[in-house]
């Protein structure tokens, strides 16, 4: 489970074109996840589809655990939507404040830390530099996202 946001003029999520490109890229990952059953193969495969999605500018995922990049900088997403009736939408002014957030909220040594802590011991992301780069690609990827909805005035579509 997670949380997606949408820039609907770059991805709309009614339009289907993206997404089955998406599946489309999956095909030799979830392939090799059928014939080895193993979960790296399909975490790759996952990856594939939502690297596939945030290739396009329009889109963004956070999970919901401990390595989501919101728990490891100490925010909640609860308190983005506390004064939210509508959870779908993700008006300017808040973007605003939550850019500010992510601005006040740097990829530290400390948060990589608390990413590799997290993870077993065999997963690829207990090499730090790995964590760092992984960390500072989502936090980079958000604020980018945010950025152009503020600049193009538009509300982020959310589904979570």
């Amino acid at each position: 489970m997670g949380l997606d946001m949408y820039l609907a003029s770059v991805l709309n999520p009614d339009d289907k074109t993206a997404f089955d490109a998406a599946v489309a890229a999956t095909e030799e990952a979830v392939a090799r996840f059928q014939r080895s059953g193993d979960r790296a193969d399909l975490i790759a495969a996952l990856n594939i589809y939502y690297d596939v999605l945030r290739a396009t500018g329009g889109y963004y995922r956070e999970p919901y655990n401990p390595l989501g990049l919101f728990p490891l900088l100490g925010l909640s997403w609860d308190e983005v939507w506390a004064p939210l009736d509508d959870r779908t939408l993700l008006p300017v002014p808040h973007m605003r404040h939550l850019l500010a957030e992510l601005e006040w909220h740097p990829i530290t040594e400390e948060v990589v830390e608390r990413g590799v802590e997290i993870v077993a011991d065999d997963d690829p992301f207990k090499d730090s530099e790995r964590m760092r780069q992984h960390l500072t690609d989502r936090h980079k990827g958000l604020m980018t996202l945010l950025q152009r909805a503020i600049a193009a005035n538009e509300p982020l579509r959310v589904s979570a």
